[in-house]
């Protein structure tokens, strides 16, 4: 309490200081009108050359010291108001930036390449693919990722909980998953695709936790796996 009170008094001293011409006219106005009244008691015979009257000194140095009051007031007054405003812009530009981030996130679809599995059976290697729609780099982490073909759930693979920053106005894709064991000659079917992905900032914790879910159709066109991934529902995000 008592550093605290220092520290006041050593900045009001500060500022006092910045506007020392305020200060000097009154200090040498009181100066002179104490020595004045000093001199005027002790001379013999008691009348003095310069006589300053007291209506005029003391009103001068009262005035100097509010002058420089006012004046140091002026100047926190200021200081705070600047900080104010660099506070409102911060918030301001984080708010905007808030919204922009919170939507960031776009599942971009799911491919899949069916590979020959074990006694004659058929496995597909499935990727999906995420882009980040804003303007400032995305860390994202996965939190579920859930894909089956009739009713075969595919393994994690390498996805895991990874974590990865996509870079601004940029997609990248993560595999692979895969579903194993379907029966052979395998070509076309439905499936489900889930996805719970935490994100955020670089700089900052994760925030966000974004959910989609959608039904798959396989199909096979010209040899390749087609994979049409409709919405079940509208994506859900949520802070974190």
């Amino acid at each position: 309490m008592v550093d605290e009170v220092l520290k006041s008094i050593r900045e009001f001293g500060r500022k006092i200081i910045r506007h020392w011409y305020s200060v000097t006219v009154g200090v040498v106005g009181g100066i002179l009108g104490i020595v004045n009244a000093v001199f005027a008691a002790t001379a013999e015979p008691r009348t003095v050359p310069l006589s300053i009257p007291l209506w005029l000194w003391l009103p001068l140095l009262a005035a100097g010291l509010l002058v420089a009051m006012f004046w140091a007031f002026h100047d926190v007054r200021k200081e705070r108001d600047s900080a104010r405003e660099e506070r409102d812009s911060a918030r301001s530009e984080m708010s905007r930036w808030s919204d922009k981030l919170r939507g960031a996130l776009r599942v971009t679809g799911v491919s899949g390449e069916p590979r020959t599995g074990t006694n004659g059976t058929v496995d597909v290697e499935l990727t999906l693919g995420l882009r980040n729609d804003s303007e400032w780099p995305v860390r994202s982490k996965f939190e579920l990722v859930y894909i089956d073909i009739a009713g075969k759930p595919a393994d994690k693979g390498p996805l895991g909980s990874q974590e990865t920053v996509i870079a601004p106005n940029k997609s990248t894709t993560y595999g692979y998953l895969t579903v194993r064991g379907l029966p052979s000659g395998w070509h076309e079917g439905e499936g489900c695709f889930k996805l719970t992905v935490q994100y955020g900032n670089t700089r900052a914790p994760l925030q966000y936790r974004a959910s989609w879910e959608y039904k798959l159709r396989f199909s096979s066109r010209s040899g390749k796996l087609n994979v049409d991934a409709n919405p079940k529902r509208p994506v859900e995000v949520e802070d974190l």
